[in-house]
This record gives structure tokens, sequence and C-alpha cells, in this order.
């Protein structure tokens, strides 16, 4: 291991509260981009499944990928806000190390690799478990999505009448055709 890749590793041990604190944020910044972009894909998934014309499909997967472009930028950019202060902060807080390095001969090049290196351990640490979070998030928003949705029944379900039949049977007519029109399919008679 090279020399500056050793301090770095150590800087790293010695100050556990500042790694601690900026994996957090590598962690939640990889989590938040797995989880909108697997939401954006599930939300595909399910557009393709229920809309059957093509336009419509299209004009829902732009706007799906729009806001995810949307979300996914606004996460880079305040991720990067975030963790490039925080290297920063670490950098400022070691000023007299560096002062001692470049005292017994050490470049700027091999300074600039240390902190460098503190970056590189820290993301080979925090972006898969960031990554797996997201999934894990991602997973079981979706997983109750589906059940919420299964619970509700299909969307004639919503157009139908839960006061007796005899209240409602225009508004029952209406929903019939509504729903035999777009292709779902029939509520259960209520009763």
């Amino acid at each position: 291991m090279k020399l500056p890749a050793k301090l770095a590793y150590s800087q790293i041990k010695i100050n556990r509260n500042r790694t601690i604190w900026t994996l957090a944020g590598i962690v939640l910044s990889a989590a938040m981009l797995t989880a909108v972009f697997g939401f954006a894909a599930s939300a595909k998934a399910s557009v393709d499944a229920i809309i059957q014309y093509d336009y419509e499909k299209t004009m829902y997967n732009a706007s799906l990928y729009a806001m995810a472009a949307v979300l996914g930028t606004i996460i880079v950019v305040t991720s990067v806000i975030v963790i490039s202060s925080a290297f920063r902060i670490s950098a400022g807080e070691r000023t007299r190390q560096f002062g001692i390095l470049k005292s017994v001969g050490a470049t700027k090049k091999q300074i600039a690799q240390t902190v460098l290196y503190e970056g590189v351990f820290l993301c080979v640490a925090g972006i898969p478990c960031g990554v797996a979070l997201g999934l894990a998030v991602e997973l079981g928003a979706t997983s109750i999505g589906e059940r919420l949705l299964q619970n509700a029944g299909s969307v004639a379900h919503f157009f139908s009448c839960s006061r007796p039949p005899r209240f409602c049977s225009r508004r029952r007519s209406r929903s019939a055709r509504y729903c035999s029109r777009h292709g779902f399919p029939r509520a259960k008679p209520q009763g």
C-alpha cells in the first residue's frame, strides 16, 4: 500500500466521528438515488401493465422519467455539496498534518492523493451499502403499494356505489358503461 493510502486509512480510523457522518452521507445519497430510479422503474412496469395505448404509455413513461431525472438531479447536487463540504472540513482540520508532511518532503500531489484515497475508501464502503439500502426501501415501498392496490380491487370498484342498489342504479349504470368502454372488469355487486 502506498504512503498516501496508509495516511488516508489512518485518518479514517483516527477520526471516527467525521468518518461515520461522511459515510452516512454517502450511504444515504446512494440509497436515495437507487430508490428514486427503482420507483421509476416499478411505476413504468405498472403503467405498461395497466395502459393499453402506446401513445398514453409513452406520455406516462416520459412523465415518470422526467420526475425521476429531476429528483435524481436534486439528490446528486445536494449530495455533492454535502460530501464535498465534509471533505473540505476534513482537509481544513488537517492543515497542521499537511504542513508537517510538506516539511518532511511530501509533494502537493501526495497530499492530494491522501484526501483522494480517503474518499475512495469511504465510497468503496458506502456506495454498496447505500445501493442495498435503496433497493430494500424500494422493495418494501413497492410491496406495500401493491398490497394497497390489491385491497382496493379493480378501478371499477371506485366507481361503484356503497348505498343499497335501489338508490344508485343510475350511478351504477354509468360506472358500468365507463368500465366496459375502457376495458376494466365490472365491479362486484354490493349487497
